[in-house]
C-alpha cells in the first residue's frame, strides 16, 4: 500500500487533486479551469479587436509611403516622405517678413495696378515716369523731382515702403478690417469677402510656434507613431519583411510549413475478406512499419470492423489506440487503446500479436472472417496488408486463418487479447498516472457516492472528497472514516488482529472527548498516557534507569480485592499474651522471641512495705493479617 498513489492537493510545484473553477477573473494557481470558464474566454476574445486595414474612419493596420505627391488616404507617410517635405519647406522663404537674399524677381504688374502684390522696379520707375510725364511745369523736370521728392536716393524703396503700409480699396481687404480683432482671435472667412474671428487656444498658439515640422510632429506627441511606422511591415510584402520568422510563428503559436511536413497524418483505407476466408477463423491484418530499431517511433491506429444490423455478431467491433512491434530488441513490444463491441461474446477482433524474434515492423491484427470489410486508419508511414497465406518476417510465421493466432504462429505473442469485452487495454501495468478527472470515477462498477469521489468495486465503497482537506471512507455507503490534515479520523470501531480481535471504539455518548498519547522528553523518555479534556487519567512510565512507574490520577477500585487481599498487609494486632518468670533474689535476664515486644512486668513485694523484686515479665508477638490469616512478623 505504501507504494501506491496517496491523494493529495495539486499546486505549481506537484501533481494531485485540483479544484475546478468557473471563474475568469481568477489568480488561484491551485484551482483548474472548467470548459465553461474557458468558453467565457473564447467569446471574450473573439469580442476584442481585429486586426483590419486603417481608414480615415478606424483604427487598423496601415501601410506606408515614402510617395511626396500622393494624394491617398489609405497610406501612413514614412519618415523619408516627411524629410523630403521638410527639406523643400526649409528652402522656401516664410510667409511672415521673408528676408531674400540674391536678385528676386517678381512679374511687373499693369500700370494702375492697386492691389497687395509686389511692385517690381520696373513697376515702380514706369510709374515715376508716367508720373514725371504728366506733372506739371513746375515738376516736369528731375531737379525739379528731385527737390520736390527731398532729394531722396532711395525714393523707390521709400515709395515702395510707403504704398506697402497703404491699404487699397478691396472687398476682401475690407472684410477683414471690419473685423473687431483682439487678443487670441484669429480671423477666418465664412463666406465670399465674409470674414469671422475664432478663438486661438494655447494649443493653437504653440503650434504656431513652432519653426520646423519635426517640431509639430513632437509636440503632438506622433513621434512614437512615426517611429511605429517607419518599422512597421509593409503590406504588398505578405510577411517576406518580418525579421524574425521562427520567432513570429512562435509567438502566434502556429507551426511553420517545414514542421507541418513533418507531422504525420492518418489515412483511410478499406479492405475486404481475403479470398477463401470462413466464419469462425481469425485472418491476420498487418500493420508494417517502414523501418525498425528506432527509426520509428509508436504508431497510430484505427481498426473497425464492418457496419451492419444491431443483431450481426460481427457488427461494429473497434480499436483505437497505439502500437509498438519491438521484437527482441530491449525495448520490446507493446500497445495500448481502447476496444469496443457490443457484447463480450461478439468480439470481431481477437487479439494483437508481435514477434519475438526480429521482426520489430509488423503489429498484427486478427480478425475473424465474418467481420470484413473493414476500415482502417493508419498513421502515414504505416503499410497495411491483408495477406492471402501465412505471413513470415524472419523467423516469425503469423498464422493465415487461425483458431488461437499466438499460439498457432511461430516465434509470436500476444501483446493484447480482447477477451474481456470493451474497455481500455494496455500491454503492461498502468504506473504513474498524472490525469485529472472530472466527477466521480467507479472502477468495476458505477458510483453512486457522488461528487468528487472514487469507488472500488462495490458502487457505495471507497473514497470522497468532502470539503478542503478533507477525504472520508466510506464501506457499503456507510461513513466510516475521516482524514483531515494532522488527523485520522474513525468514525467506527477499530479492530486489530484476525481469529481474535483487539478493538478501539467509542459509543459517542462521553461527556469528554479521550486521547492515549505516547510521548516524552529528557527527563521521561517514554511516557503512555490515557486522559480528556479535563487532565490526565493514568500514564505508565518508561524512567531514565529504565525502570517503569506507573501512576494514576485518582483512586484504583477493584471489583475484586482478592489479589489485593493475598500481597498487602490489611491489619496489625499485638498476638496472645505470653509470661516468662524467675524465683525471688535471683539475677537473670530475657530477650522476646523474635518478633515479639514487651507487654508487661510483673513485681512483687519483698518486705518491708518494698515492691522492688521483678519475678517476670509478659510478652506478645507482633501479628500481620494478610489474605484472611495472621502472620508473627520476624525480626531482622
Amino acid at each position: 500500500a505504501n507504494g501506491k498513489y496517496t491523494a493529495q492537493d495539486a499546486t505549481t510545484a506537484r501533481k494531485g487533486l485540483v479544484q475546478l473553477s468557473s471563474a475568469t477573473n481568477s489568480t488561484s494557481e491551485t484551482q483548474a479551469a472548467t470548459p465553461k470558464a474557458v468558453k467565457a474566454a473564447y467569446d471574450l476574445a473573439n469580442a476584442k479587436y481585429t486586426a483590419q486595414d486603417a481608414t480615415t474612419a478606424q483604427k487598423g493596420i496601415v501601410q506606408l509611403s515614402s510617395a511626396t505627391n500622393s494624394t491617398s488616404e489609405t497610406l501612413a507617410a514614412t519618415s523619408k516622405a516627411v524629410k523630403a517635405v521638410m527639406d523643400e519647406t526649409n528652402k522656401k522663404a516664410p510667409l511672415n517678413s521673408p528676408a531674400l537674399t540674391g536678385t528676386p524677381t517678381t512679374p511687373t504688374a499693369q500700370q494702375g495696378t492697386n492691389n497687395t502684390q509686389i511692385a517690381s522696379t520696373a513697376f515702380v520707375m514706369a510709374a515715376i515716369a508716367a508720373l514725371v510725364d504728366s506733372s506739371p511745369d513746375a515738376l516736369n523736370t528731375l531737379n525739379e523731382l528731385a527737390a520736390a521728392l527731398g532729394n531722396d536716393p532711395n525714393f523707390a524703396t521709400t515709395m515702395t515702403n510707403a504704398l506697402a503700409g497703404k491699404q487699397p480699396k478691396d472687398a476682401t481687404l475690407t472684410a477683414l478690417a471690419g473685423l473687431a480683432t483682439a487678443a487670441d482671435r484669429f480671423p477666418y472667412f465664412t463666406g465670399n469677402d465674409v470674414a469671422s474671428l475664432a478663438t486661438l487656444t494655447k494649443v493653437g498658439r504653440d503650434i504656431l510656434a513652432k519653426s520646423t515640422v519635426a517640431a509639430v510632429i513632437e509636440y503632438l506627441g506622433l513621434q512614437e507613431t512615426v517611429n511605429l511606422a517607419s518599422g512597421a511591415l509593409q503590406k504588398n510584402q505578405n510577411g517576406a519583411d518580418i525579421p524574425d520568422k521562427d520567432r513570429f510563428l512562435s509567438n502566434i503559436n502556429v507551426y511553420s510549413k517545414g514542421e507541418v511536413d513533418k507531422k504525420k497524418g492518418m489515412r483511410q483505407y478499406a479492405f475486404n475478406a481475403p479470398s477463401n476466408a470462413v466464419g469462425g477463423k481469425w485472418y491476420p491484418v498487418i500493420f508494417r512499419r517502414s523501418t525498425g530499431s528506432t527509426g520509428e517511433l509508436a504508431s497510430r491506429v484505427i481498426i473497425t470492423t464492418t457496419s451492419a444490423s444491431g443483431d450481426y455478431a460481427m457488427n461494429n467491433c473497434e480499436f483505437n489506440g497505439m502500437v509498438m512491434p519491438g521484437g527482441w530488441t530491449d525495448r520490446g513490444s507493446y500497445a495500448a487503446g481502447y476496444f469496443s463491441t457490443y457484447q463480450t461474446n461478439e468480439r470481431a477482433i481477437h487479439s494483437i500479436v508481435t514477434s519475438l524474434k526480429e521482426d520489430d515492423v509488423c503489429s498484427v491484427f486478427y480478425v475473424e472472417g465474418r467481420a470484413f470489410p473493414v476500415r482502417v486508419f493508419a498513421e502515414e508511414g504505416l503499410t497495411v496488408i491483408v495477406p492471402t497465406q501465412d505471413y513470415t518476417v524472419g523467423q516469425t510465421t503469423y498464422k493465415w486463418g487461425a483458431t488461437n493466432p499466438a499460439t498457432e504462429s511461430t516465434n509470436a505473442q500476444a501483446i493484447l487479447d480482447f477477451n474481456n469485452g470493451r474497455g481500455f487495454y494496455c500491454s503492461h501495468s498502468i504506473f504513474g498516472i498524472n490525469a485529472i478527472f472530472s466527477g466521480n470515477l467507479g472502477i468495476g462498477t458505477a458510483n453512486a457516492l457522488g461528487g468528487n469521489s472514487i469507488v472500488l468495486g462495490d458502487n457505495d465503497t471507497g473514497f470522497k472528497q468532502n470539503g478542503d482537506g478533507v477525504l472520508d471512507a466510506y464501506a457499503n455507503g456507510v461513513h466510516v472514516f475521516r482524514f483531515r490534515n494532522g488527523s485520522a479520523i474513525s468514525l467506527k470501531g477499530i479492530q486489530a488482529g484476525e481469529s481474535k480481535l483487539f478493538t478501539l471504539s467509542s459509543a459517542n455518548t462521553a461527556a469528554r472527548n479521550a486521547s492515549f498519547n505516547l510521548w516524552g522528553n529528557s527527563s521521561r523518555p517514554t511516557v503512555a498516557e490515557l486522559g480528556d479534556d479535563s487532565g490526565w487519567h493514568f500514564y505508565s512510565q518508561r524512567n531514565t534507569d529504565n525502570s517503569v512507574t506507573f501512576a494514576v490520577n485518582g483512586q484504583i477500585q477493584p471489583s475484586n480485592w482478592g489479589n489485593i487481599d493475598s500481597r498487602y498487609v490489611k491489619d496489625v494486632r499485638l498476638g496472645s499474651q505470653q509470661y516468662y518468670g524467675v524465683n525471688n533474689w535471683q539475677t537473670w535476664n530475657f530477650q522476646c522471641p523474635s518478633g515479639h515486644v514487651l507487654s508487661g512486668i510483673n513485681v512483687q513485694d519483698t518486705g518491708s512495705n518494698s515492691a522492688d523484686n521483678i519475678a517476670g515479665v509478659y510478652y506478645r508477638p507482633v501479628q500481620k493479617y494478610i489474605n484472611g490469616t495472621w502472620y508473627n512478623v520476624a525480626s531482622v
